[in-house]
């Protein structure tokens, strides 16, 4: 969804929705409600991420502060999960059918 549909969605214009992604804007709480009537297959993810958020000290937890300085100093960006599998269970479909991930 481009940041214009979001808007339409919530409703606000497009510039809130960078604002808040980027960290730049506070998001509100219809703003989080309103992310969840968009995403109903997130589960109420974005209010709860809101509620959680009114209790840190500033703009991200203090246990996130170590990776806000590595991405702020970063050429590249690469994450590992070992359980997590990119594409939900139709990629592990797909591989075991294929016998590889690839």
């Amino acid at each position: 969804m481009t940041l214009a549909g979001l808007g339409a969605a919530v409703p606000c214009d497009a510039s809130t929705v960078s604002g808040v992604e980027s960290g730049q804007l506070s998001p509100t709480e219809r703003f989080a409600d309103s992310c969840d009537e968009t995403y109903p297959q997130m589960g109420g993810w974005f209010a709860r991420f809101y509620r959680a958020s009114l209790k840190w000290d500033g703009p991200y937890p203090r246990w996130f502060e170590d990776w806000v300085d590595a991405e702020g100093r970063a050429a590249v960006l690469r994450g590992w999960e070992p359980l997590l599998v990119p594409g939900g269970s139709a990629a592990g479909t797909a591989a075991a059918a294929s016998g590889s991930w690839c």
